[in-house]
């Protein structure tokens, strides 16, 4: 009973943060499929753009150099971050 109260009452803020962050996200993926002629959007919906994603050079080097920055970020996150957790683990409480 009590985590069915716990879940009810979370549920106003999980709705909350999946539409302030949901909305937005699915707006950019439908406005991808139209294509922009002298700032404004065109009637006909065209998968040009997602096409250009895998096709393109420079957005597959994009693509694997972000990839690359995010593995060499978690590998210094996880050599700084554990060691520390670790001498906080071990310290004794005060």
């Amino acid at each position: 009973m009590r985590s069915r109260q716990t879940a009810l009452s979370l549920l106003p803020a999980v709705l909350f943060t999946s539409g302030m962050i949901g909305l937005p996200v699915l707006f950019l993926f439908v406005l991808g499929f139209f294509k922009i002629e002298r700032g404004n959007f065109t009637s006909a919906p065209t998968t040009e753009a997602y096409a250009s994603i895998f096709t393109d050079h420079f957005y597959i080097e994009m693509f694997f150099r972000s990839l690359w920055i995010a593995l060499f970020v978690t590998l210094l996150c996880l050599l700084v971050g554990y060691p520390i957790a670790y001498l906080f683990y071990r310290a004794k409480g005060r």
